[in-house]
């Protein structure tokens, strides 16, 4: 099963019997968040922060004790939201981003226009090569 921060939230805050079912969201402003993160509200988690930070804290020493190294879990408050991305790889815009900037840089277009006095279109093109650049890619060495 899947890890979601909001879920663990809540099954933490009720094994302390410091709530039995403490409110957490996936979303925010209609948009699904990762995760990895979930919105709560502010007096709710005020509330709760500190028994909270308290257990968690004792969890942070247990997971290093047992996987041994120097990090281990952390939770940040007031992260930036970053919303789920959907199947297509895009992410929900905001309804009011209606007008897209464009720019074209070192391209053209070949427009077909039977009303132009040369009558020339795509078919009639010069087959002289237009000049491009070689893209390289760059490997780092394995000193």
């Amino acid at each position: 099963e899947r890890f979601y921060l909001s879920q663990y939230i809540k099954i933490f805050l009720a094994n302390l019997n410091v709530h039995s079912n403490f409110p957490t969201y996936n979303s925010l402003d209609g948009n699904q968040l990762v995760s990895f993160q979930c919105v709560v509200r502010r007096d709710e988690w005020n509330a709760v922060k500190e028994a909270f930070h308290k257990a968690f804290l004792m969890q942070k020493k247990a997971y290093r004790r047992a996987n041994g190294g120097n990090s281990a879990p952390s939770l940040s408050e007031d992260a930036a939201p970053r919303p789920l991305r959907s199947a297509v790889g895009a992410v929900r815009l905001p309804e009011e981003a209606t007008q897209h900037k464009v720019v074209v840089r070192r391209t053209f277009l070949d427009v077909d226009d039977p009303s132009s006095p040369e009558g020339l279109g795509v078919s009639e093109r010069s087959s002289r090569r237009s000049k491009t650049t070689s893209i390289l890619q760059v490997r780092a060495s394995g000193a």
